[in-house]
């Protein structure tokens, strides 16, 4: 994962997307950015609001808090790699979250595509960072319709620093879309430091394990029925 890079205006929320995907160039990465109940600004990487229009596959706006400094990092997205055995989607935050506030980050991309399809799709998410004085929640997402801000399909809910969530998705189909949201709740002024990642692999077919165990089995019988005729 790239290393992220830190944009500090005072009194604003500024946002950095570095996405490398795989799938269908309609396929779009969008970021958005709340704060407490206020209106949700939503950014897509390459339309006039991106201030990094012209460089594909990095979103950056301004957020106005009206009070204190967040920086959202990089969040890094495989989609555009043609890798299709791991999906990948990783979100960044640090900053100070005004005392009393919260603030909720999403990211989504769509158009991830994992073969076979359908398959059974292995997960790994994790949450880590650093905070004094507040509560930070990280949560994941699969969506099987390729929505984007898709939530039907949760594959991490809500988990804290130094979390982790893994598991599978049977029958899971592609294209689709992942989604991730890190909230914060600050209560008190402090720095913080966060990243969460989503990661979906598909595992080896039962039938290649098995093959690479029958040579070994069907020698076995072999060398048993020899030693019997001798």
């Amino acid at each position: 994962m790239r290393k992220p890079r830190k944009i500090v205006l005072a009194g604003l929320i500024a946002l950095g997307i570095v996405v490398c995907s795989q799938g269908q160039a309609e396929s779009a990465f969008k970021v958005s950015a709340q704060l407490d109940a206020g209106p949700v600004t939503i950014v897509q990487d390459e339309t006039p609001a991106d201030t990094a229009n012209g460089t594909p596959g990095t979103v950056s706006f301004n957020f106005s808090t009206g009070a204190g400094t967040i920086t959202i990092n990089t969040s890094v997205s495989n989609r555009l790699s043609g890798n299709t055995a791991l999906s990948d989607l990783d979100l960044s935050v640090s900053g100070i979250v005004p005392s009393g506030h919260t603030l909720t980050v999403m990211a989504t991309d769509t158009g991830f595509n994992l073969t076979p399809s359908p398959g059974n799709y292995a997960f790994n998410a994790i949450f880590t960072g650093s905070w004094a004085t507040g509560a930070a929640a990280f949560s994941a997402w699969y969506n099987s319709s390729n929505a984007e801000f898709g939530t039907t399909t949760p594959l991490a809910s809500g988990i804290g620093f130094g979390a982790t969530a893994s598991g599978s998705i049977p029958g899971a189909t592609s294209p689709f879309s992942l989604t991730l949201k890190s909230f914060f709740t600050s209560t008190g002024t402090a720095s913080i430091s966060s990243d969460g990642r989503i990661t979906l692999t598909t595992p080896a077919p039962a039938a290649a394990l098995l093959a690479g165990v029958a040579v070994p089995v069907m020698g076995l019988g072999a060398w048993l029925r020899r030693r019997r005729n001798s």
